[in-house]
């Protein structure tokens, strides 16, 4: 068992952006929140092998607008919390979140901290996924509900019995409708259920590919540490894609997709790289021809600052990297590539792997 105190914040919170694949938020106003909350409560860190028989296990997070959420206190998600255990009779012996991205690592570690209760290493998603039926509960025929949603103002919705996607599709209906944000918490599972759909120790992933970001002195530092650290993981060696300056920021295109263009520089030069957007970057392309796709993960990385960059970041000018980690082989399967693989998203080609694209780099 390993403890979370509030020296893994900031990491946890650099990781959590780069799983984002370009949706993340700034979240300064949670990270200094949850560092002092960690000073007077750590946090255990369950391995999902430590998890007990008989023990209630549940999952919190926020949906909506991140830019929305960015003041949340905890106390949202322990309403909500403590008031689906009261109605469906369970105590909640750990939490553990669905999706390994942004708010919803950090929000879920916060309440774990307000409750004095573990957190599992693991989630259903291993970076950020739009939408609540893409995760490895729905690959595995596991129904989240019970699951209940409350409102910034308090109103509170239950679902008791709704398959994965309707959840979804309804509990969009209320967010669009209220401010733009909800807190939810269910999806009650004992240890057999969670060791069939979580993704083992992503957490702690998060926090060793996050602390390559602290004291690192240039882009050539930062980019050897992180194929140290994701070449031993349950991901894959990350892989530099792509270095140049951004042309245009993420425009809209036809098929609901943002497209956005970098012009090469260095050993790229003459060459000119685009990334397709729907909420998170989902396709590259190097002068049209593939070179990542949804589910293996695509980051920008600023070379000036070794800021992740998020697209709403993106600036005309900007120098970046674009690097790509491999997906944890769970989420190439073939039941999973039909919740989350390019076609989900209107891309119409086949997935094709960085292992495959890259044959000469990972082989």
């Amino acid at each position: 068992m390993q403890i979370i105190d509030e020296t893994w914040v900031r990491p946890l919170y650099y990781g959590s952006l780069l799983t984002s694949c370009g949706g993340g938020e700034q979240l300064e106003i949670l990270i200094q929140l949850l560092t002092d909350r960690l000073r007077e409560s750590k946090v255990p860190l369950l391995d999902i092998n430590e998890l007990e028989k008989g023990h209630e296990y549940a999952t919190v997070g926020i949906m909506g607008s991140m830019m929305e959420a960015h003041n949340s206190t905890g106390n949202e998600g322990i309403r909500v919390l403590e008031r689906f255990a009261d109605e469906n009779q369970c105590r909640i012996d750990g939490l553990f979140t669905i999706e390994a991205a942004s708010i919803n690592v950090l929000y879920p570690l916060l309440l774990a901290s307000i409750r004095k209760t573990p957190l599992i290493d693991g989630d259903c998603m291993a970076r950020a996924f739009p939408e609540f039926q893409m995760t490895t509960a729905q690959s595995a025929g596991i129904q989240m509900t019970p699951l209940s949603l409350m409102t910034p103002k308090g109103d509170y919705f239950t679902f008791d019995d709704l398959d994965n996607l309707l959840f979804e599709v309804k509990s969009r209906e209320i967010v669009s409708e209220e401010a733009g944000v909800a807190y939810f918490a269910g999806f009650k599972a004992i240890e057999e259920t969670l060791k069939k759909c979580l993704i083992p120790g992503t957490i702690t992933f998060l926090y060793r590919i996050g602390c390559c970001f602290l004291n690192t002195k240039s882009y050539g530092e930062l980019l050897e540490k992180m194929m140290d650290v994701s070449k031993n993981s349950q991901y894959g060696s990350i892989v530099e894609l792509f270095i140049g300056t951004v042309k245009d920021r993420p425009v809209r295109t036809e098929n609901h997709w943002q497209e956005m263009s970098i012009e090469g520089v260095g050993n790229y030069k003459n060459s000119r790289f685009s990334i397709l957007v729907q909420n998170e970057y989902l396709i590259g392309l190097r002068d049209k021809n593939v070179a990542a796709m949804v589910p293996d993960l695509i980051c920008l990385i600023d070379i000036n600052t070794l800021r992740i960059i998020s697209q709403h970041e993106i600036n005309r000018g900007m120098k970046v990297a674009v690097l790509s980690i491999p997906a944890p082989v769970r989420l190439k399967s073939q039941s999973m590539l039909d919740l989350i693989g390019p076609k989900c998203f209107g891309y119409n080609n086949e997935y094709i792997p960085l292992e495959r694209l890259y044959e000469s780099y990972y082989f």
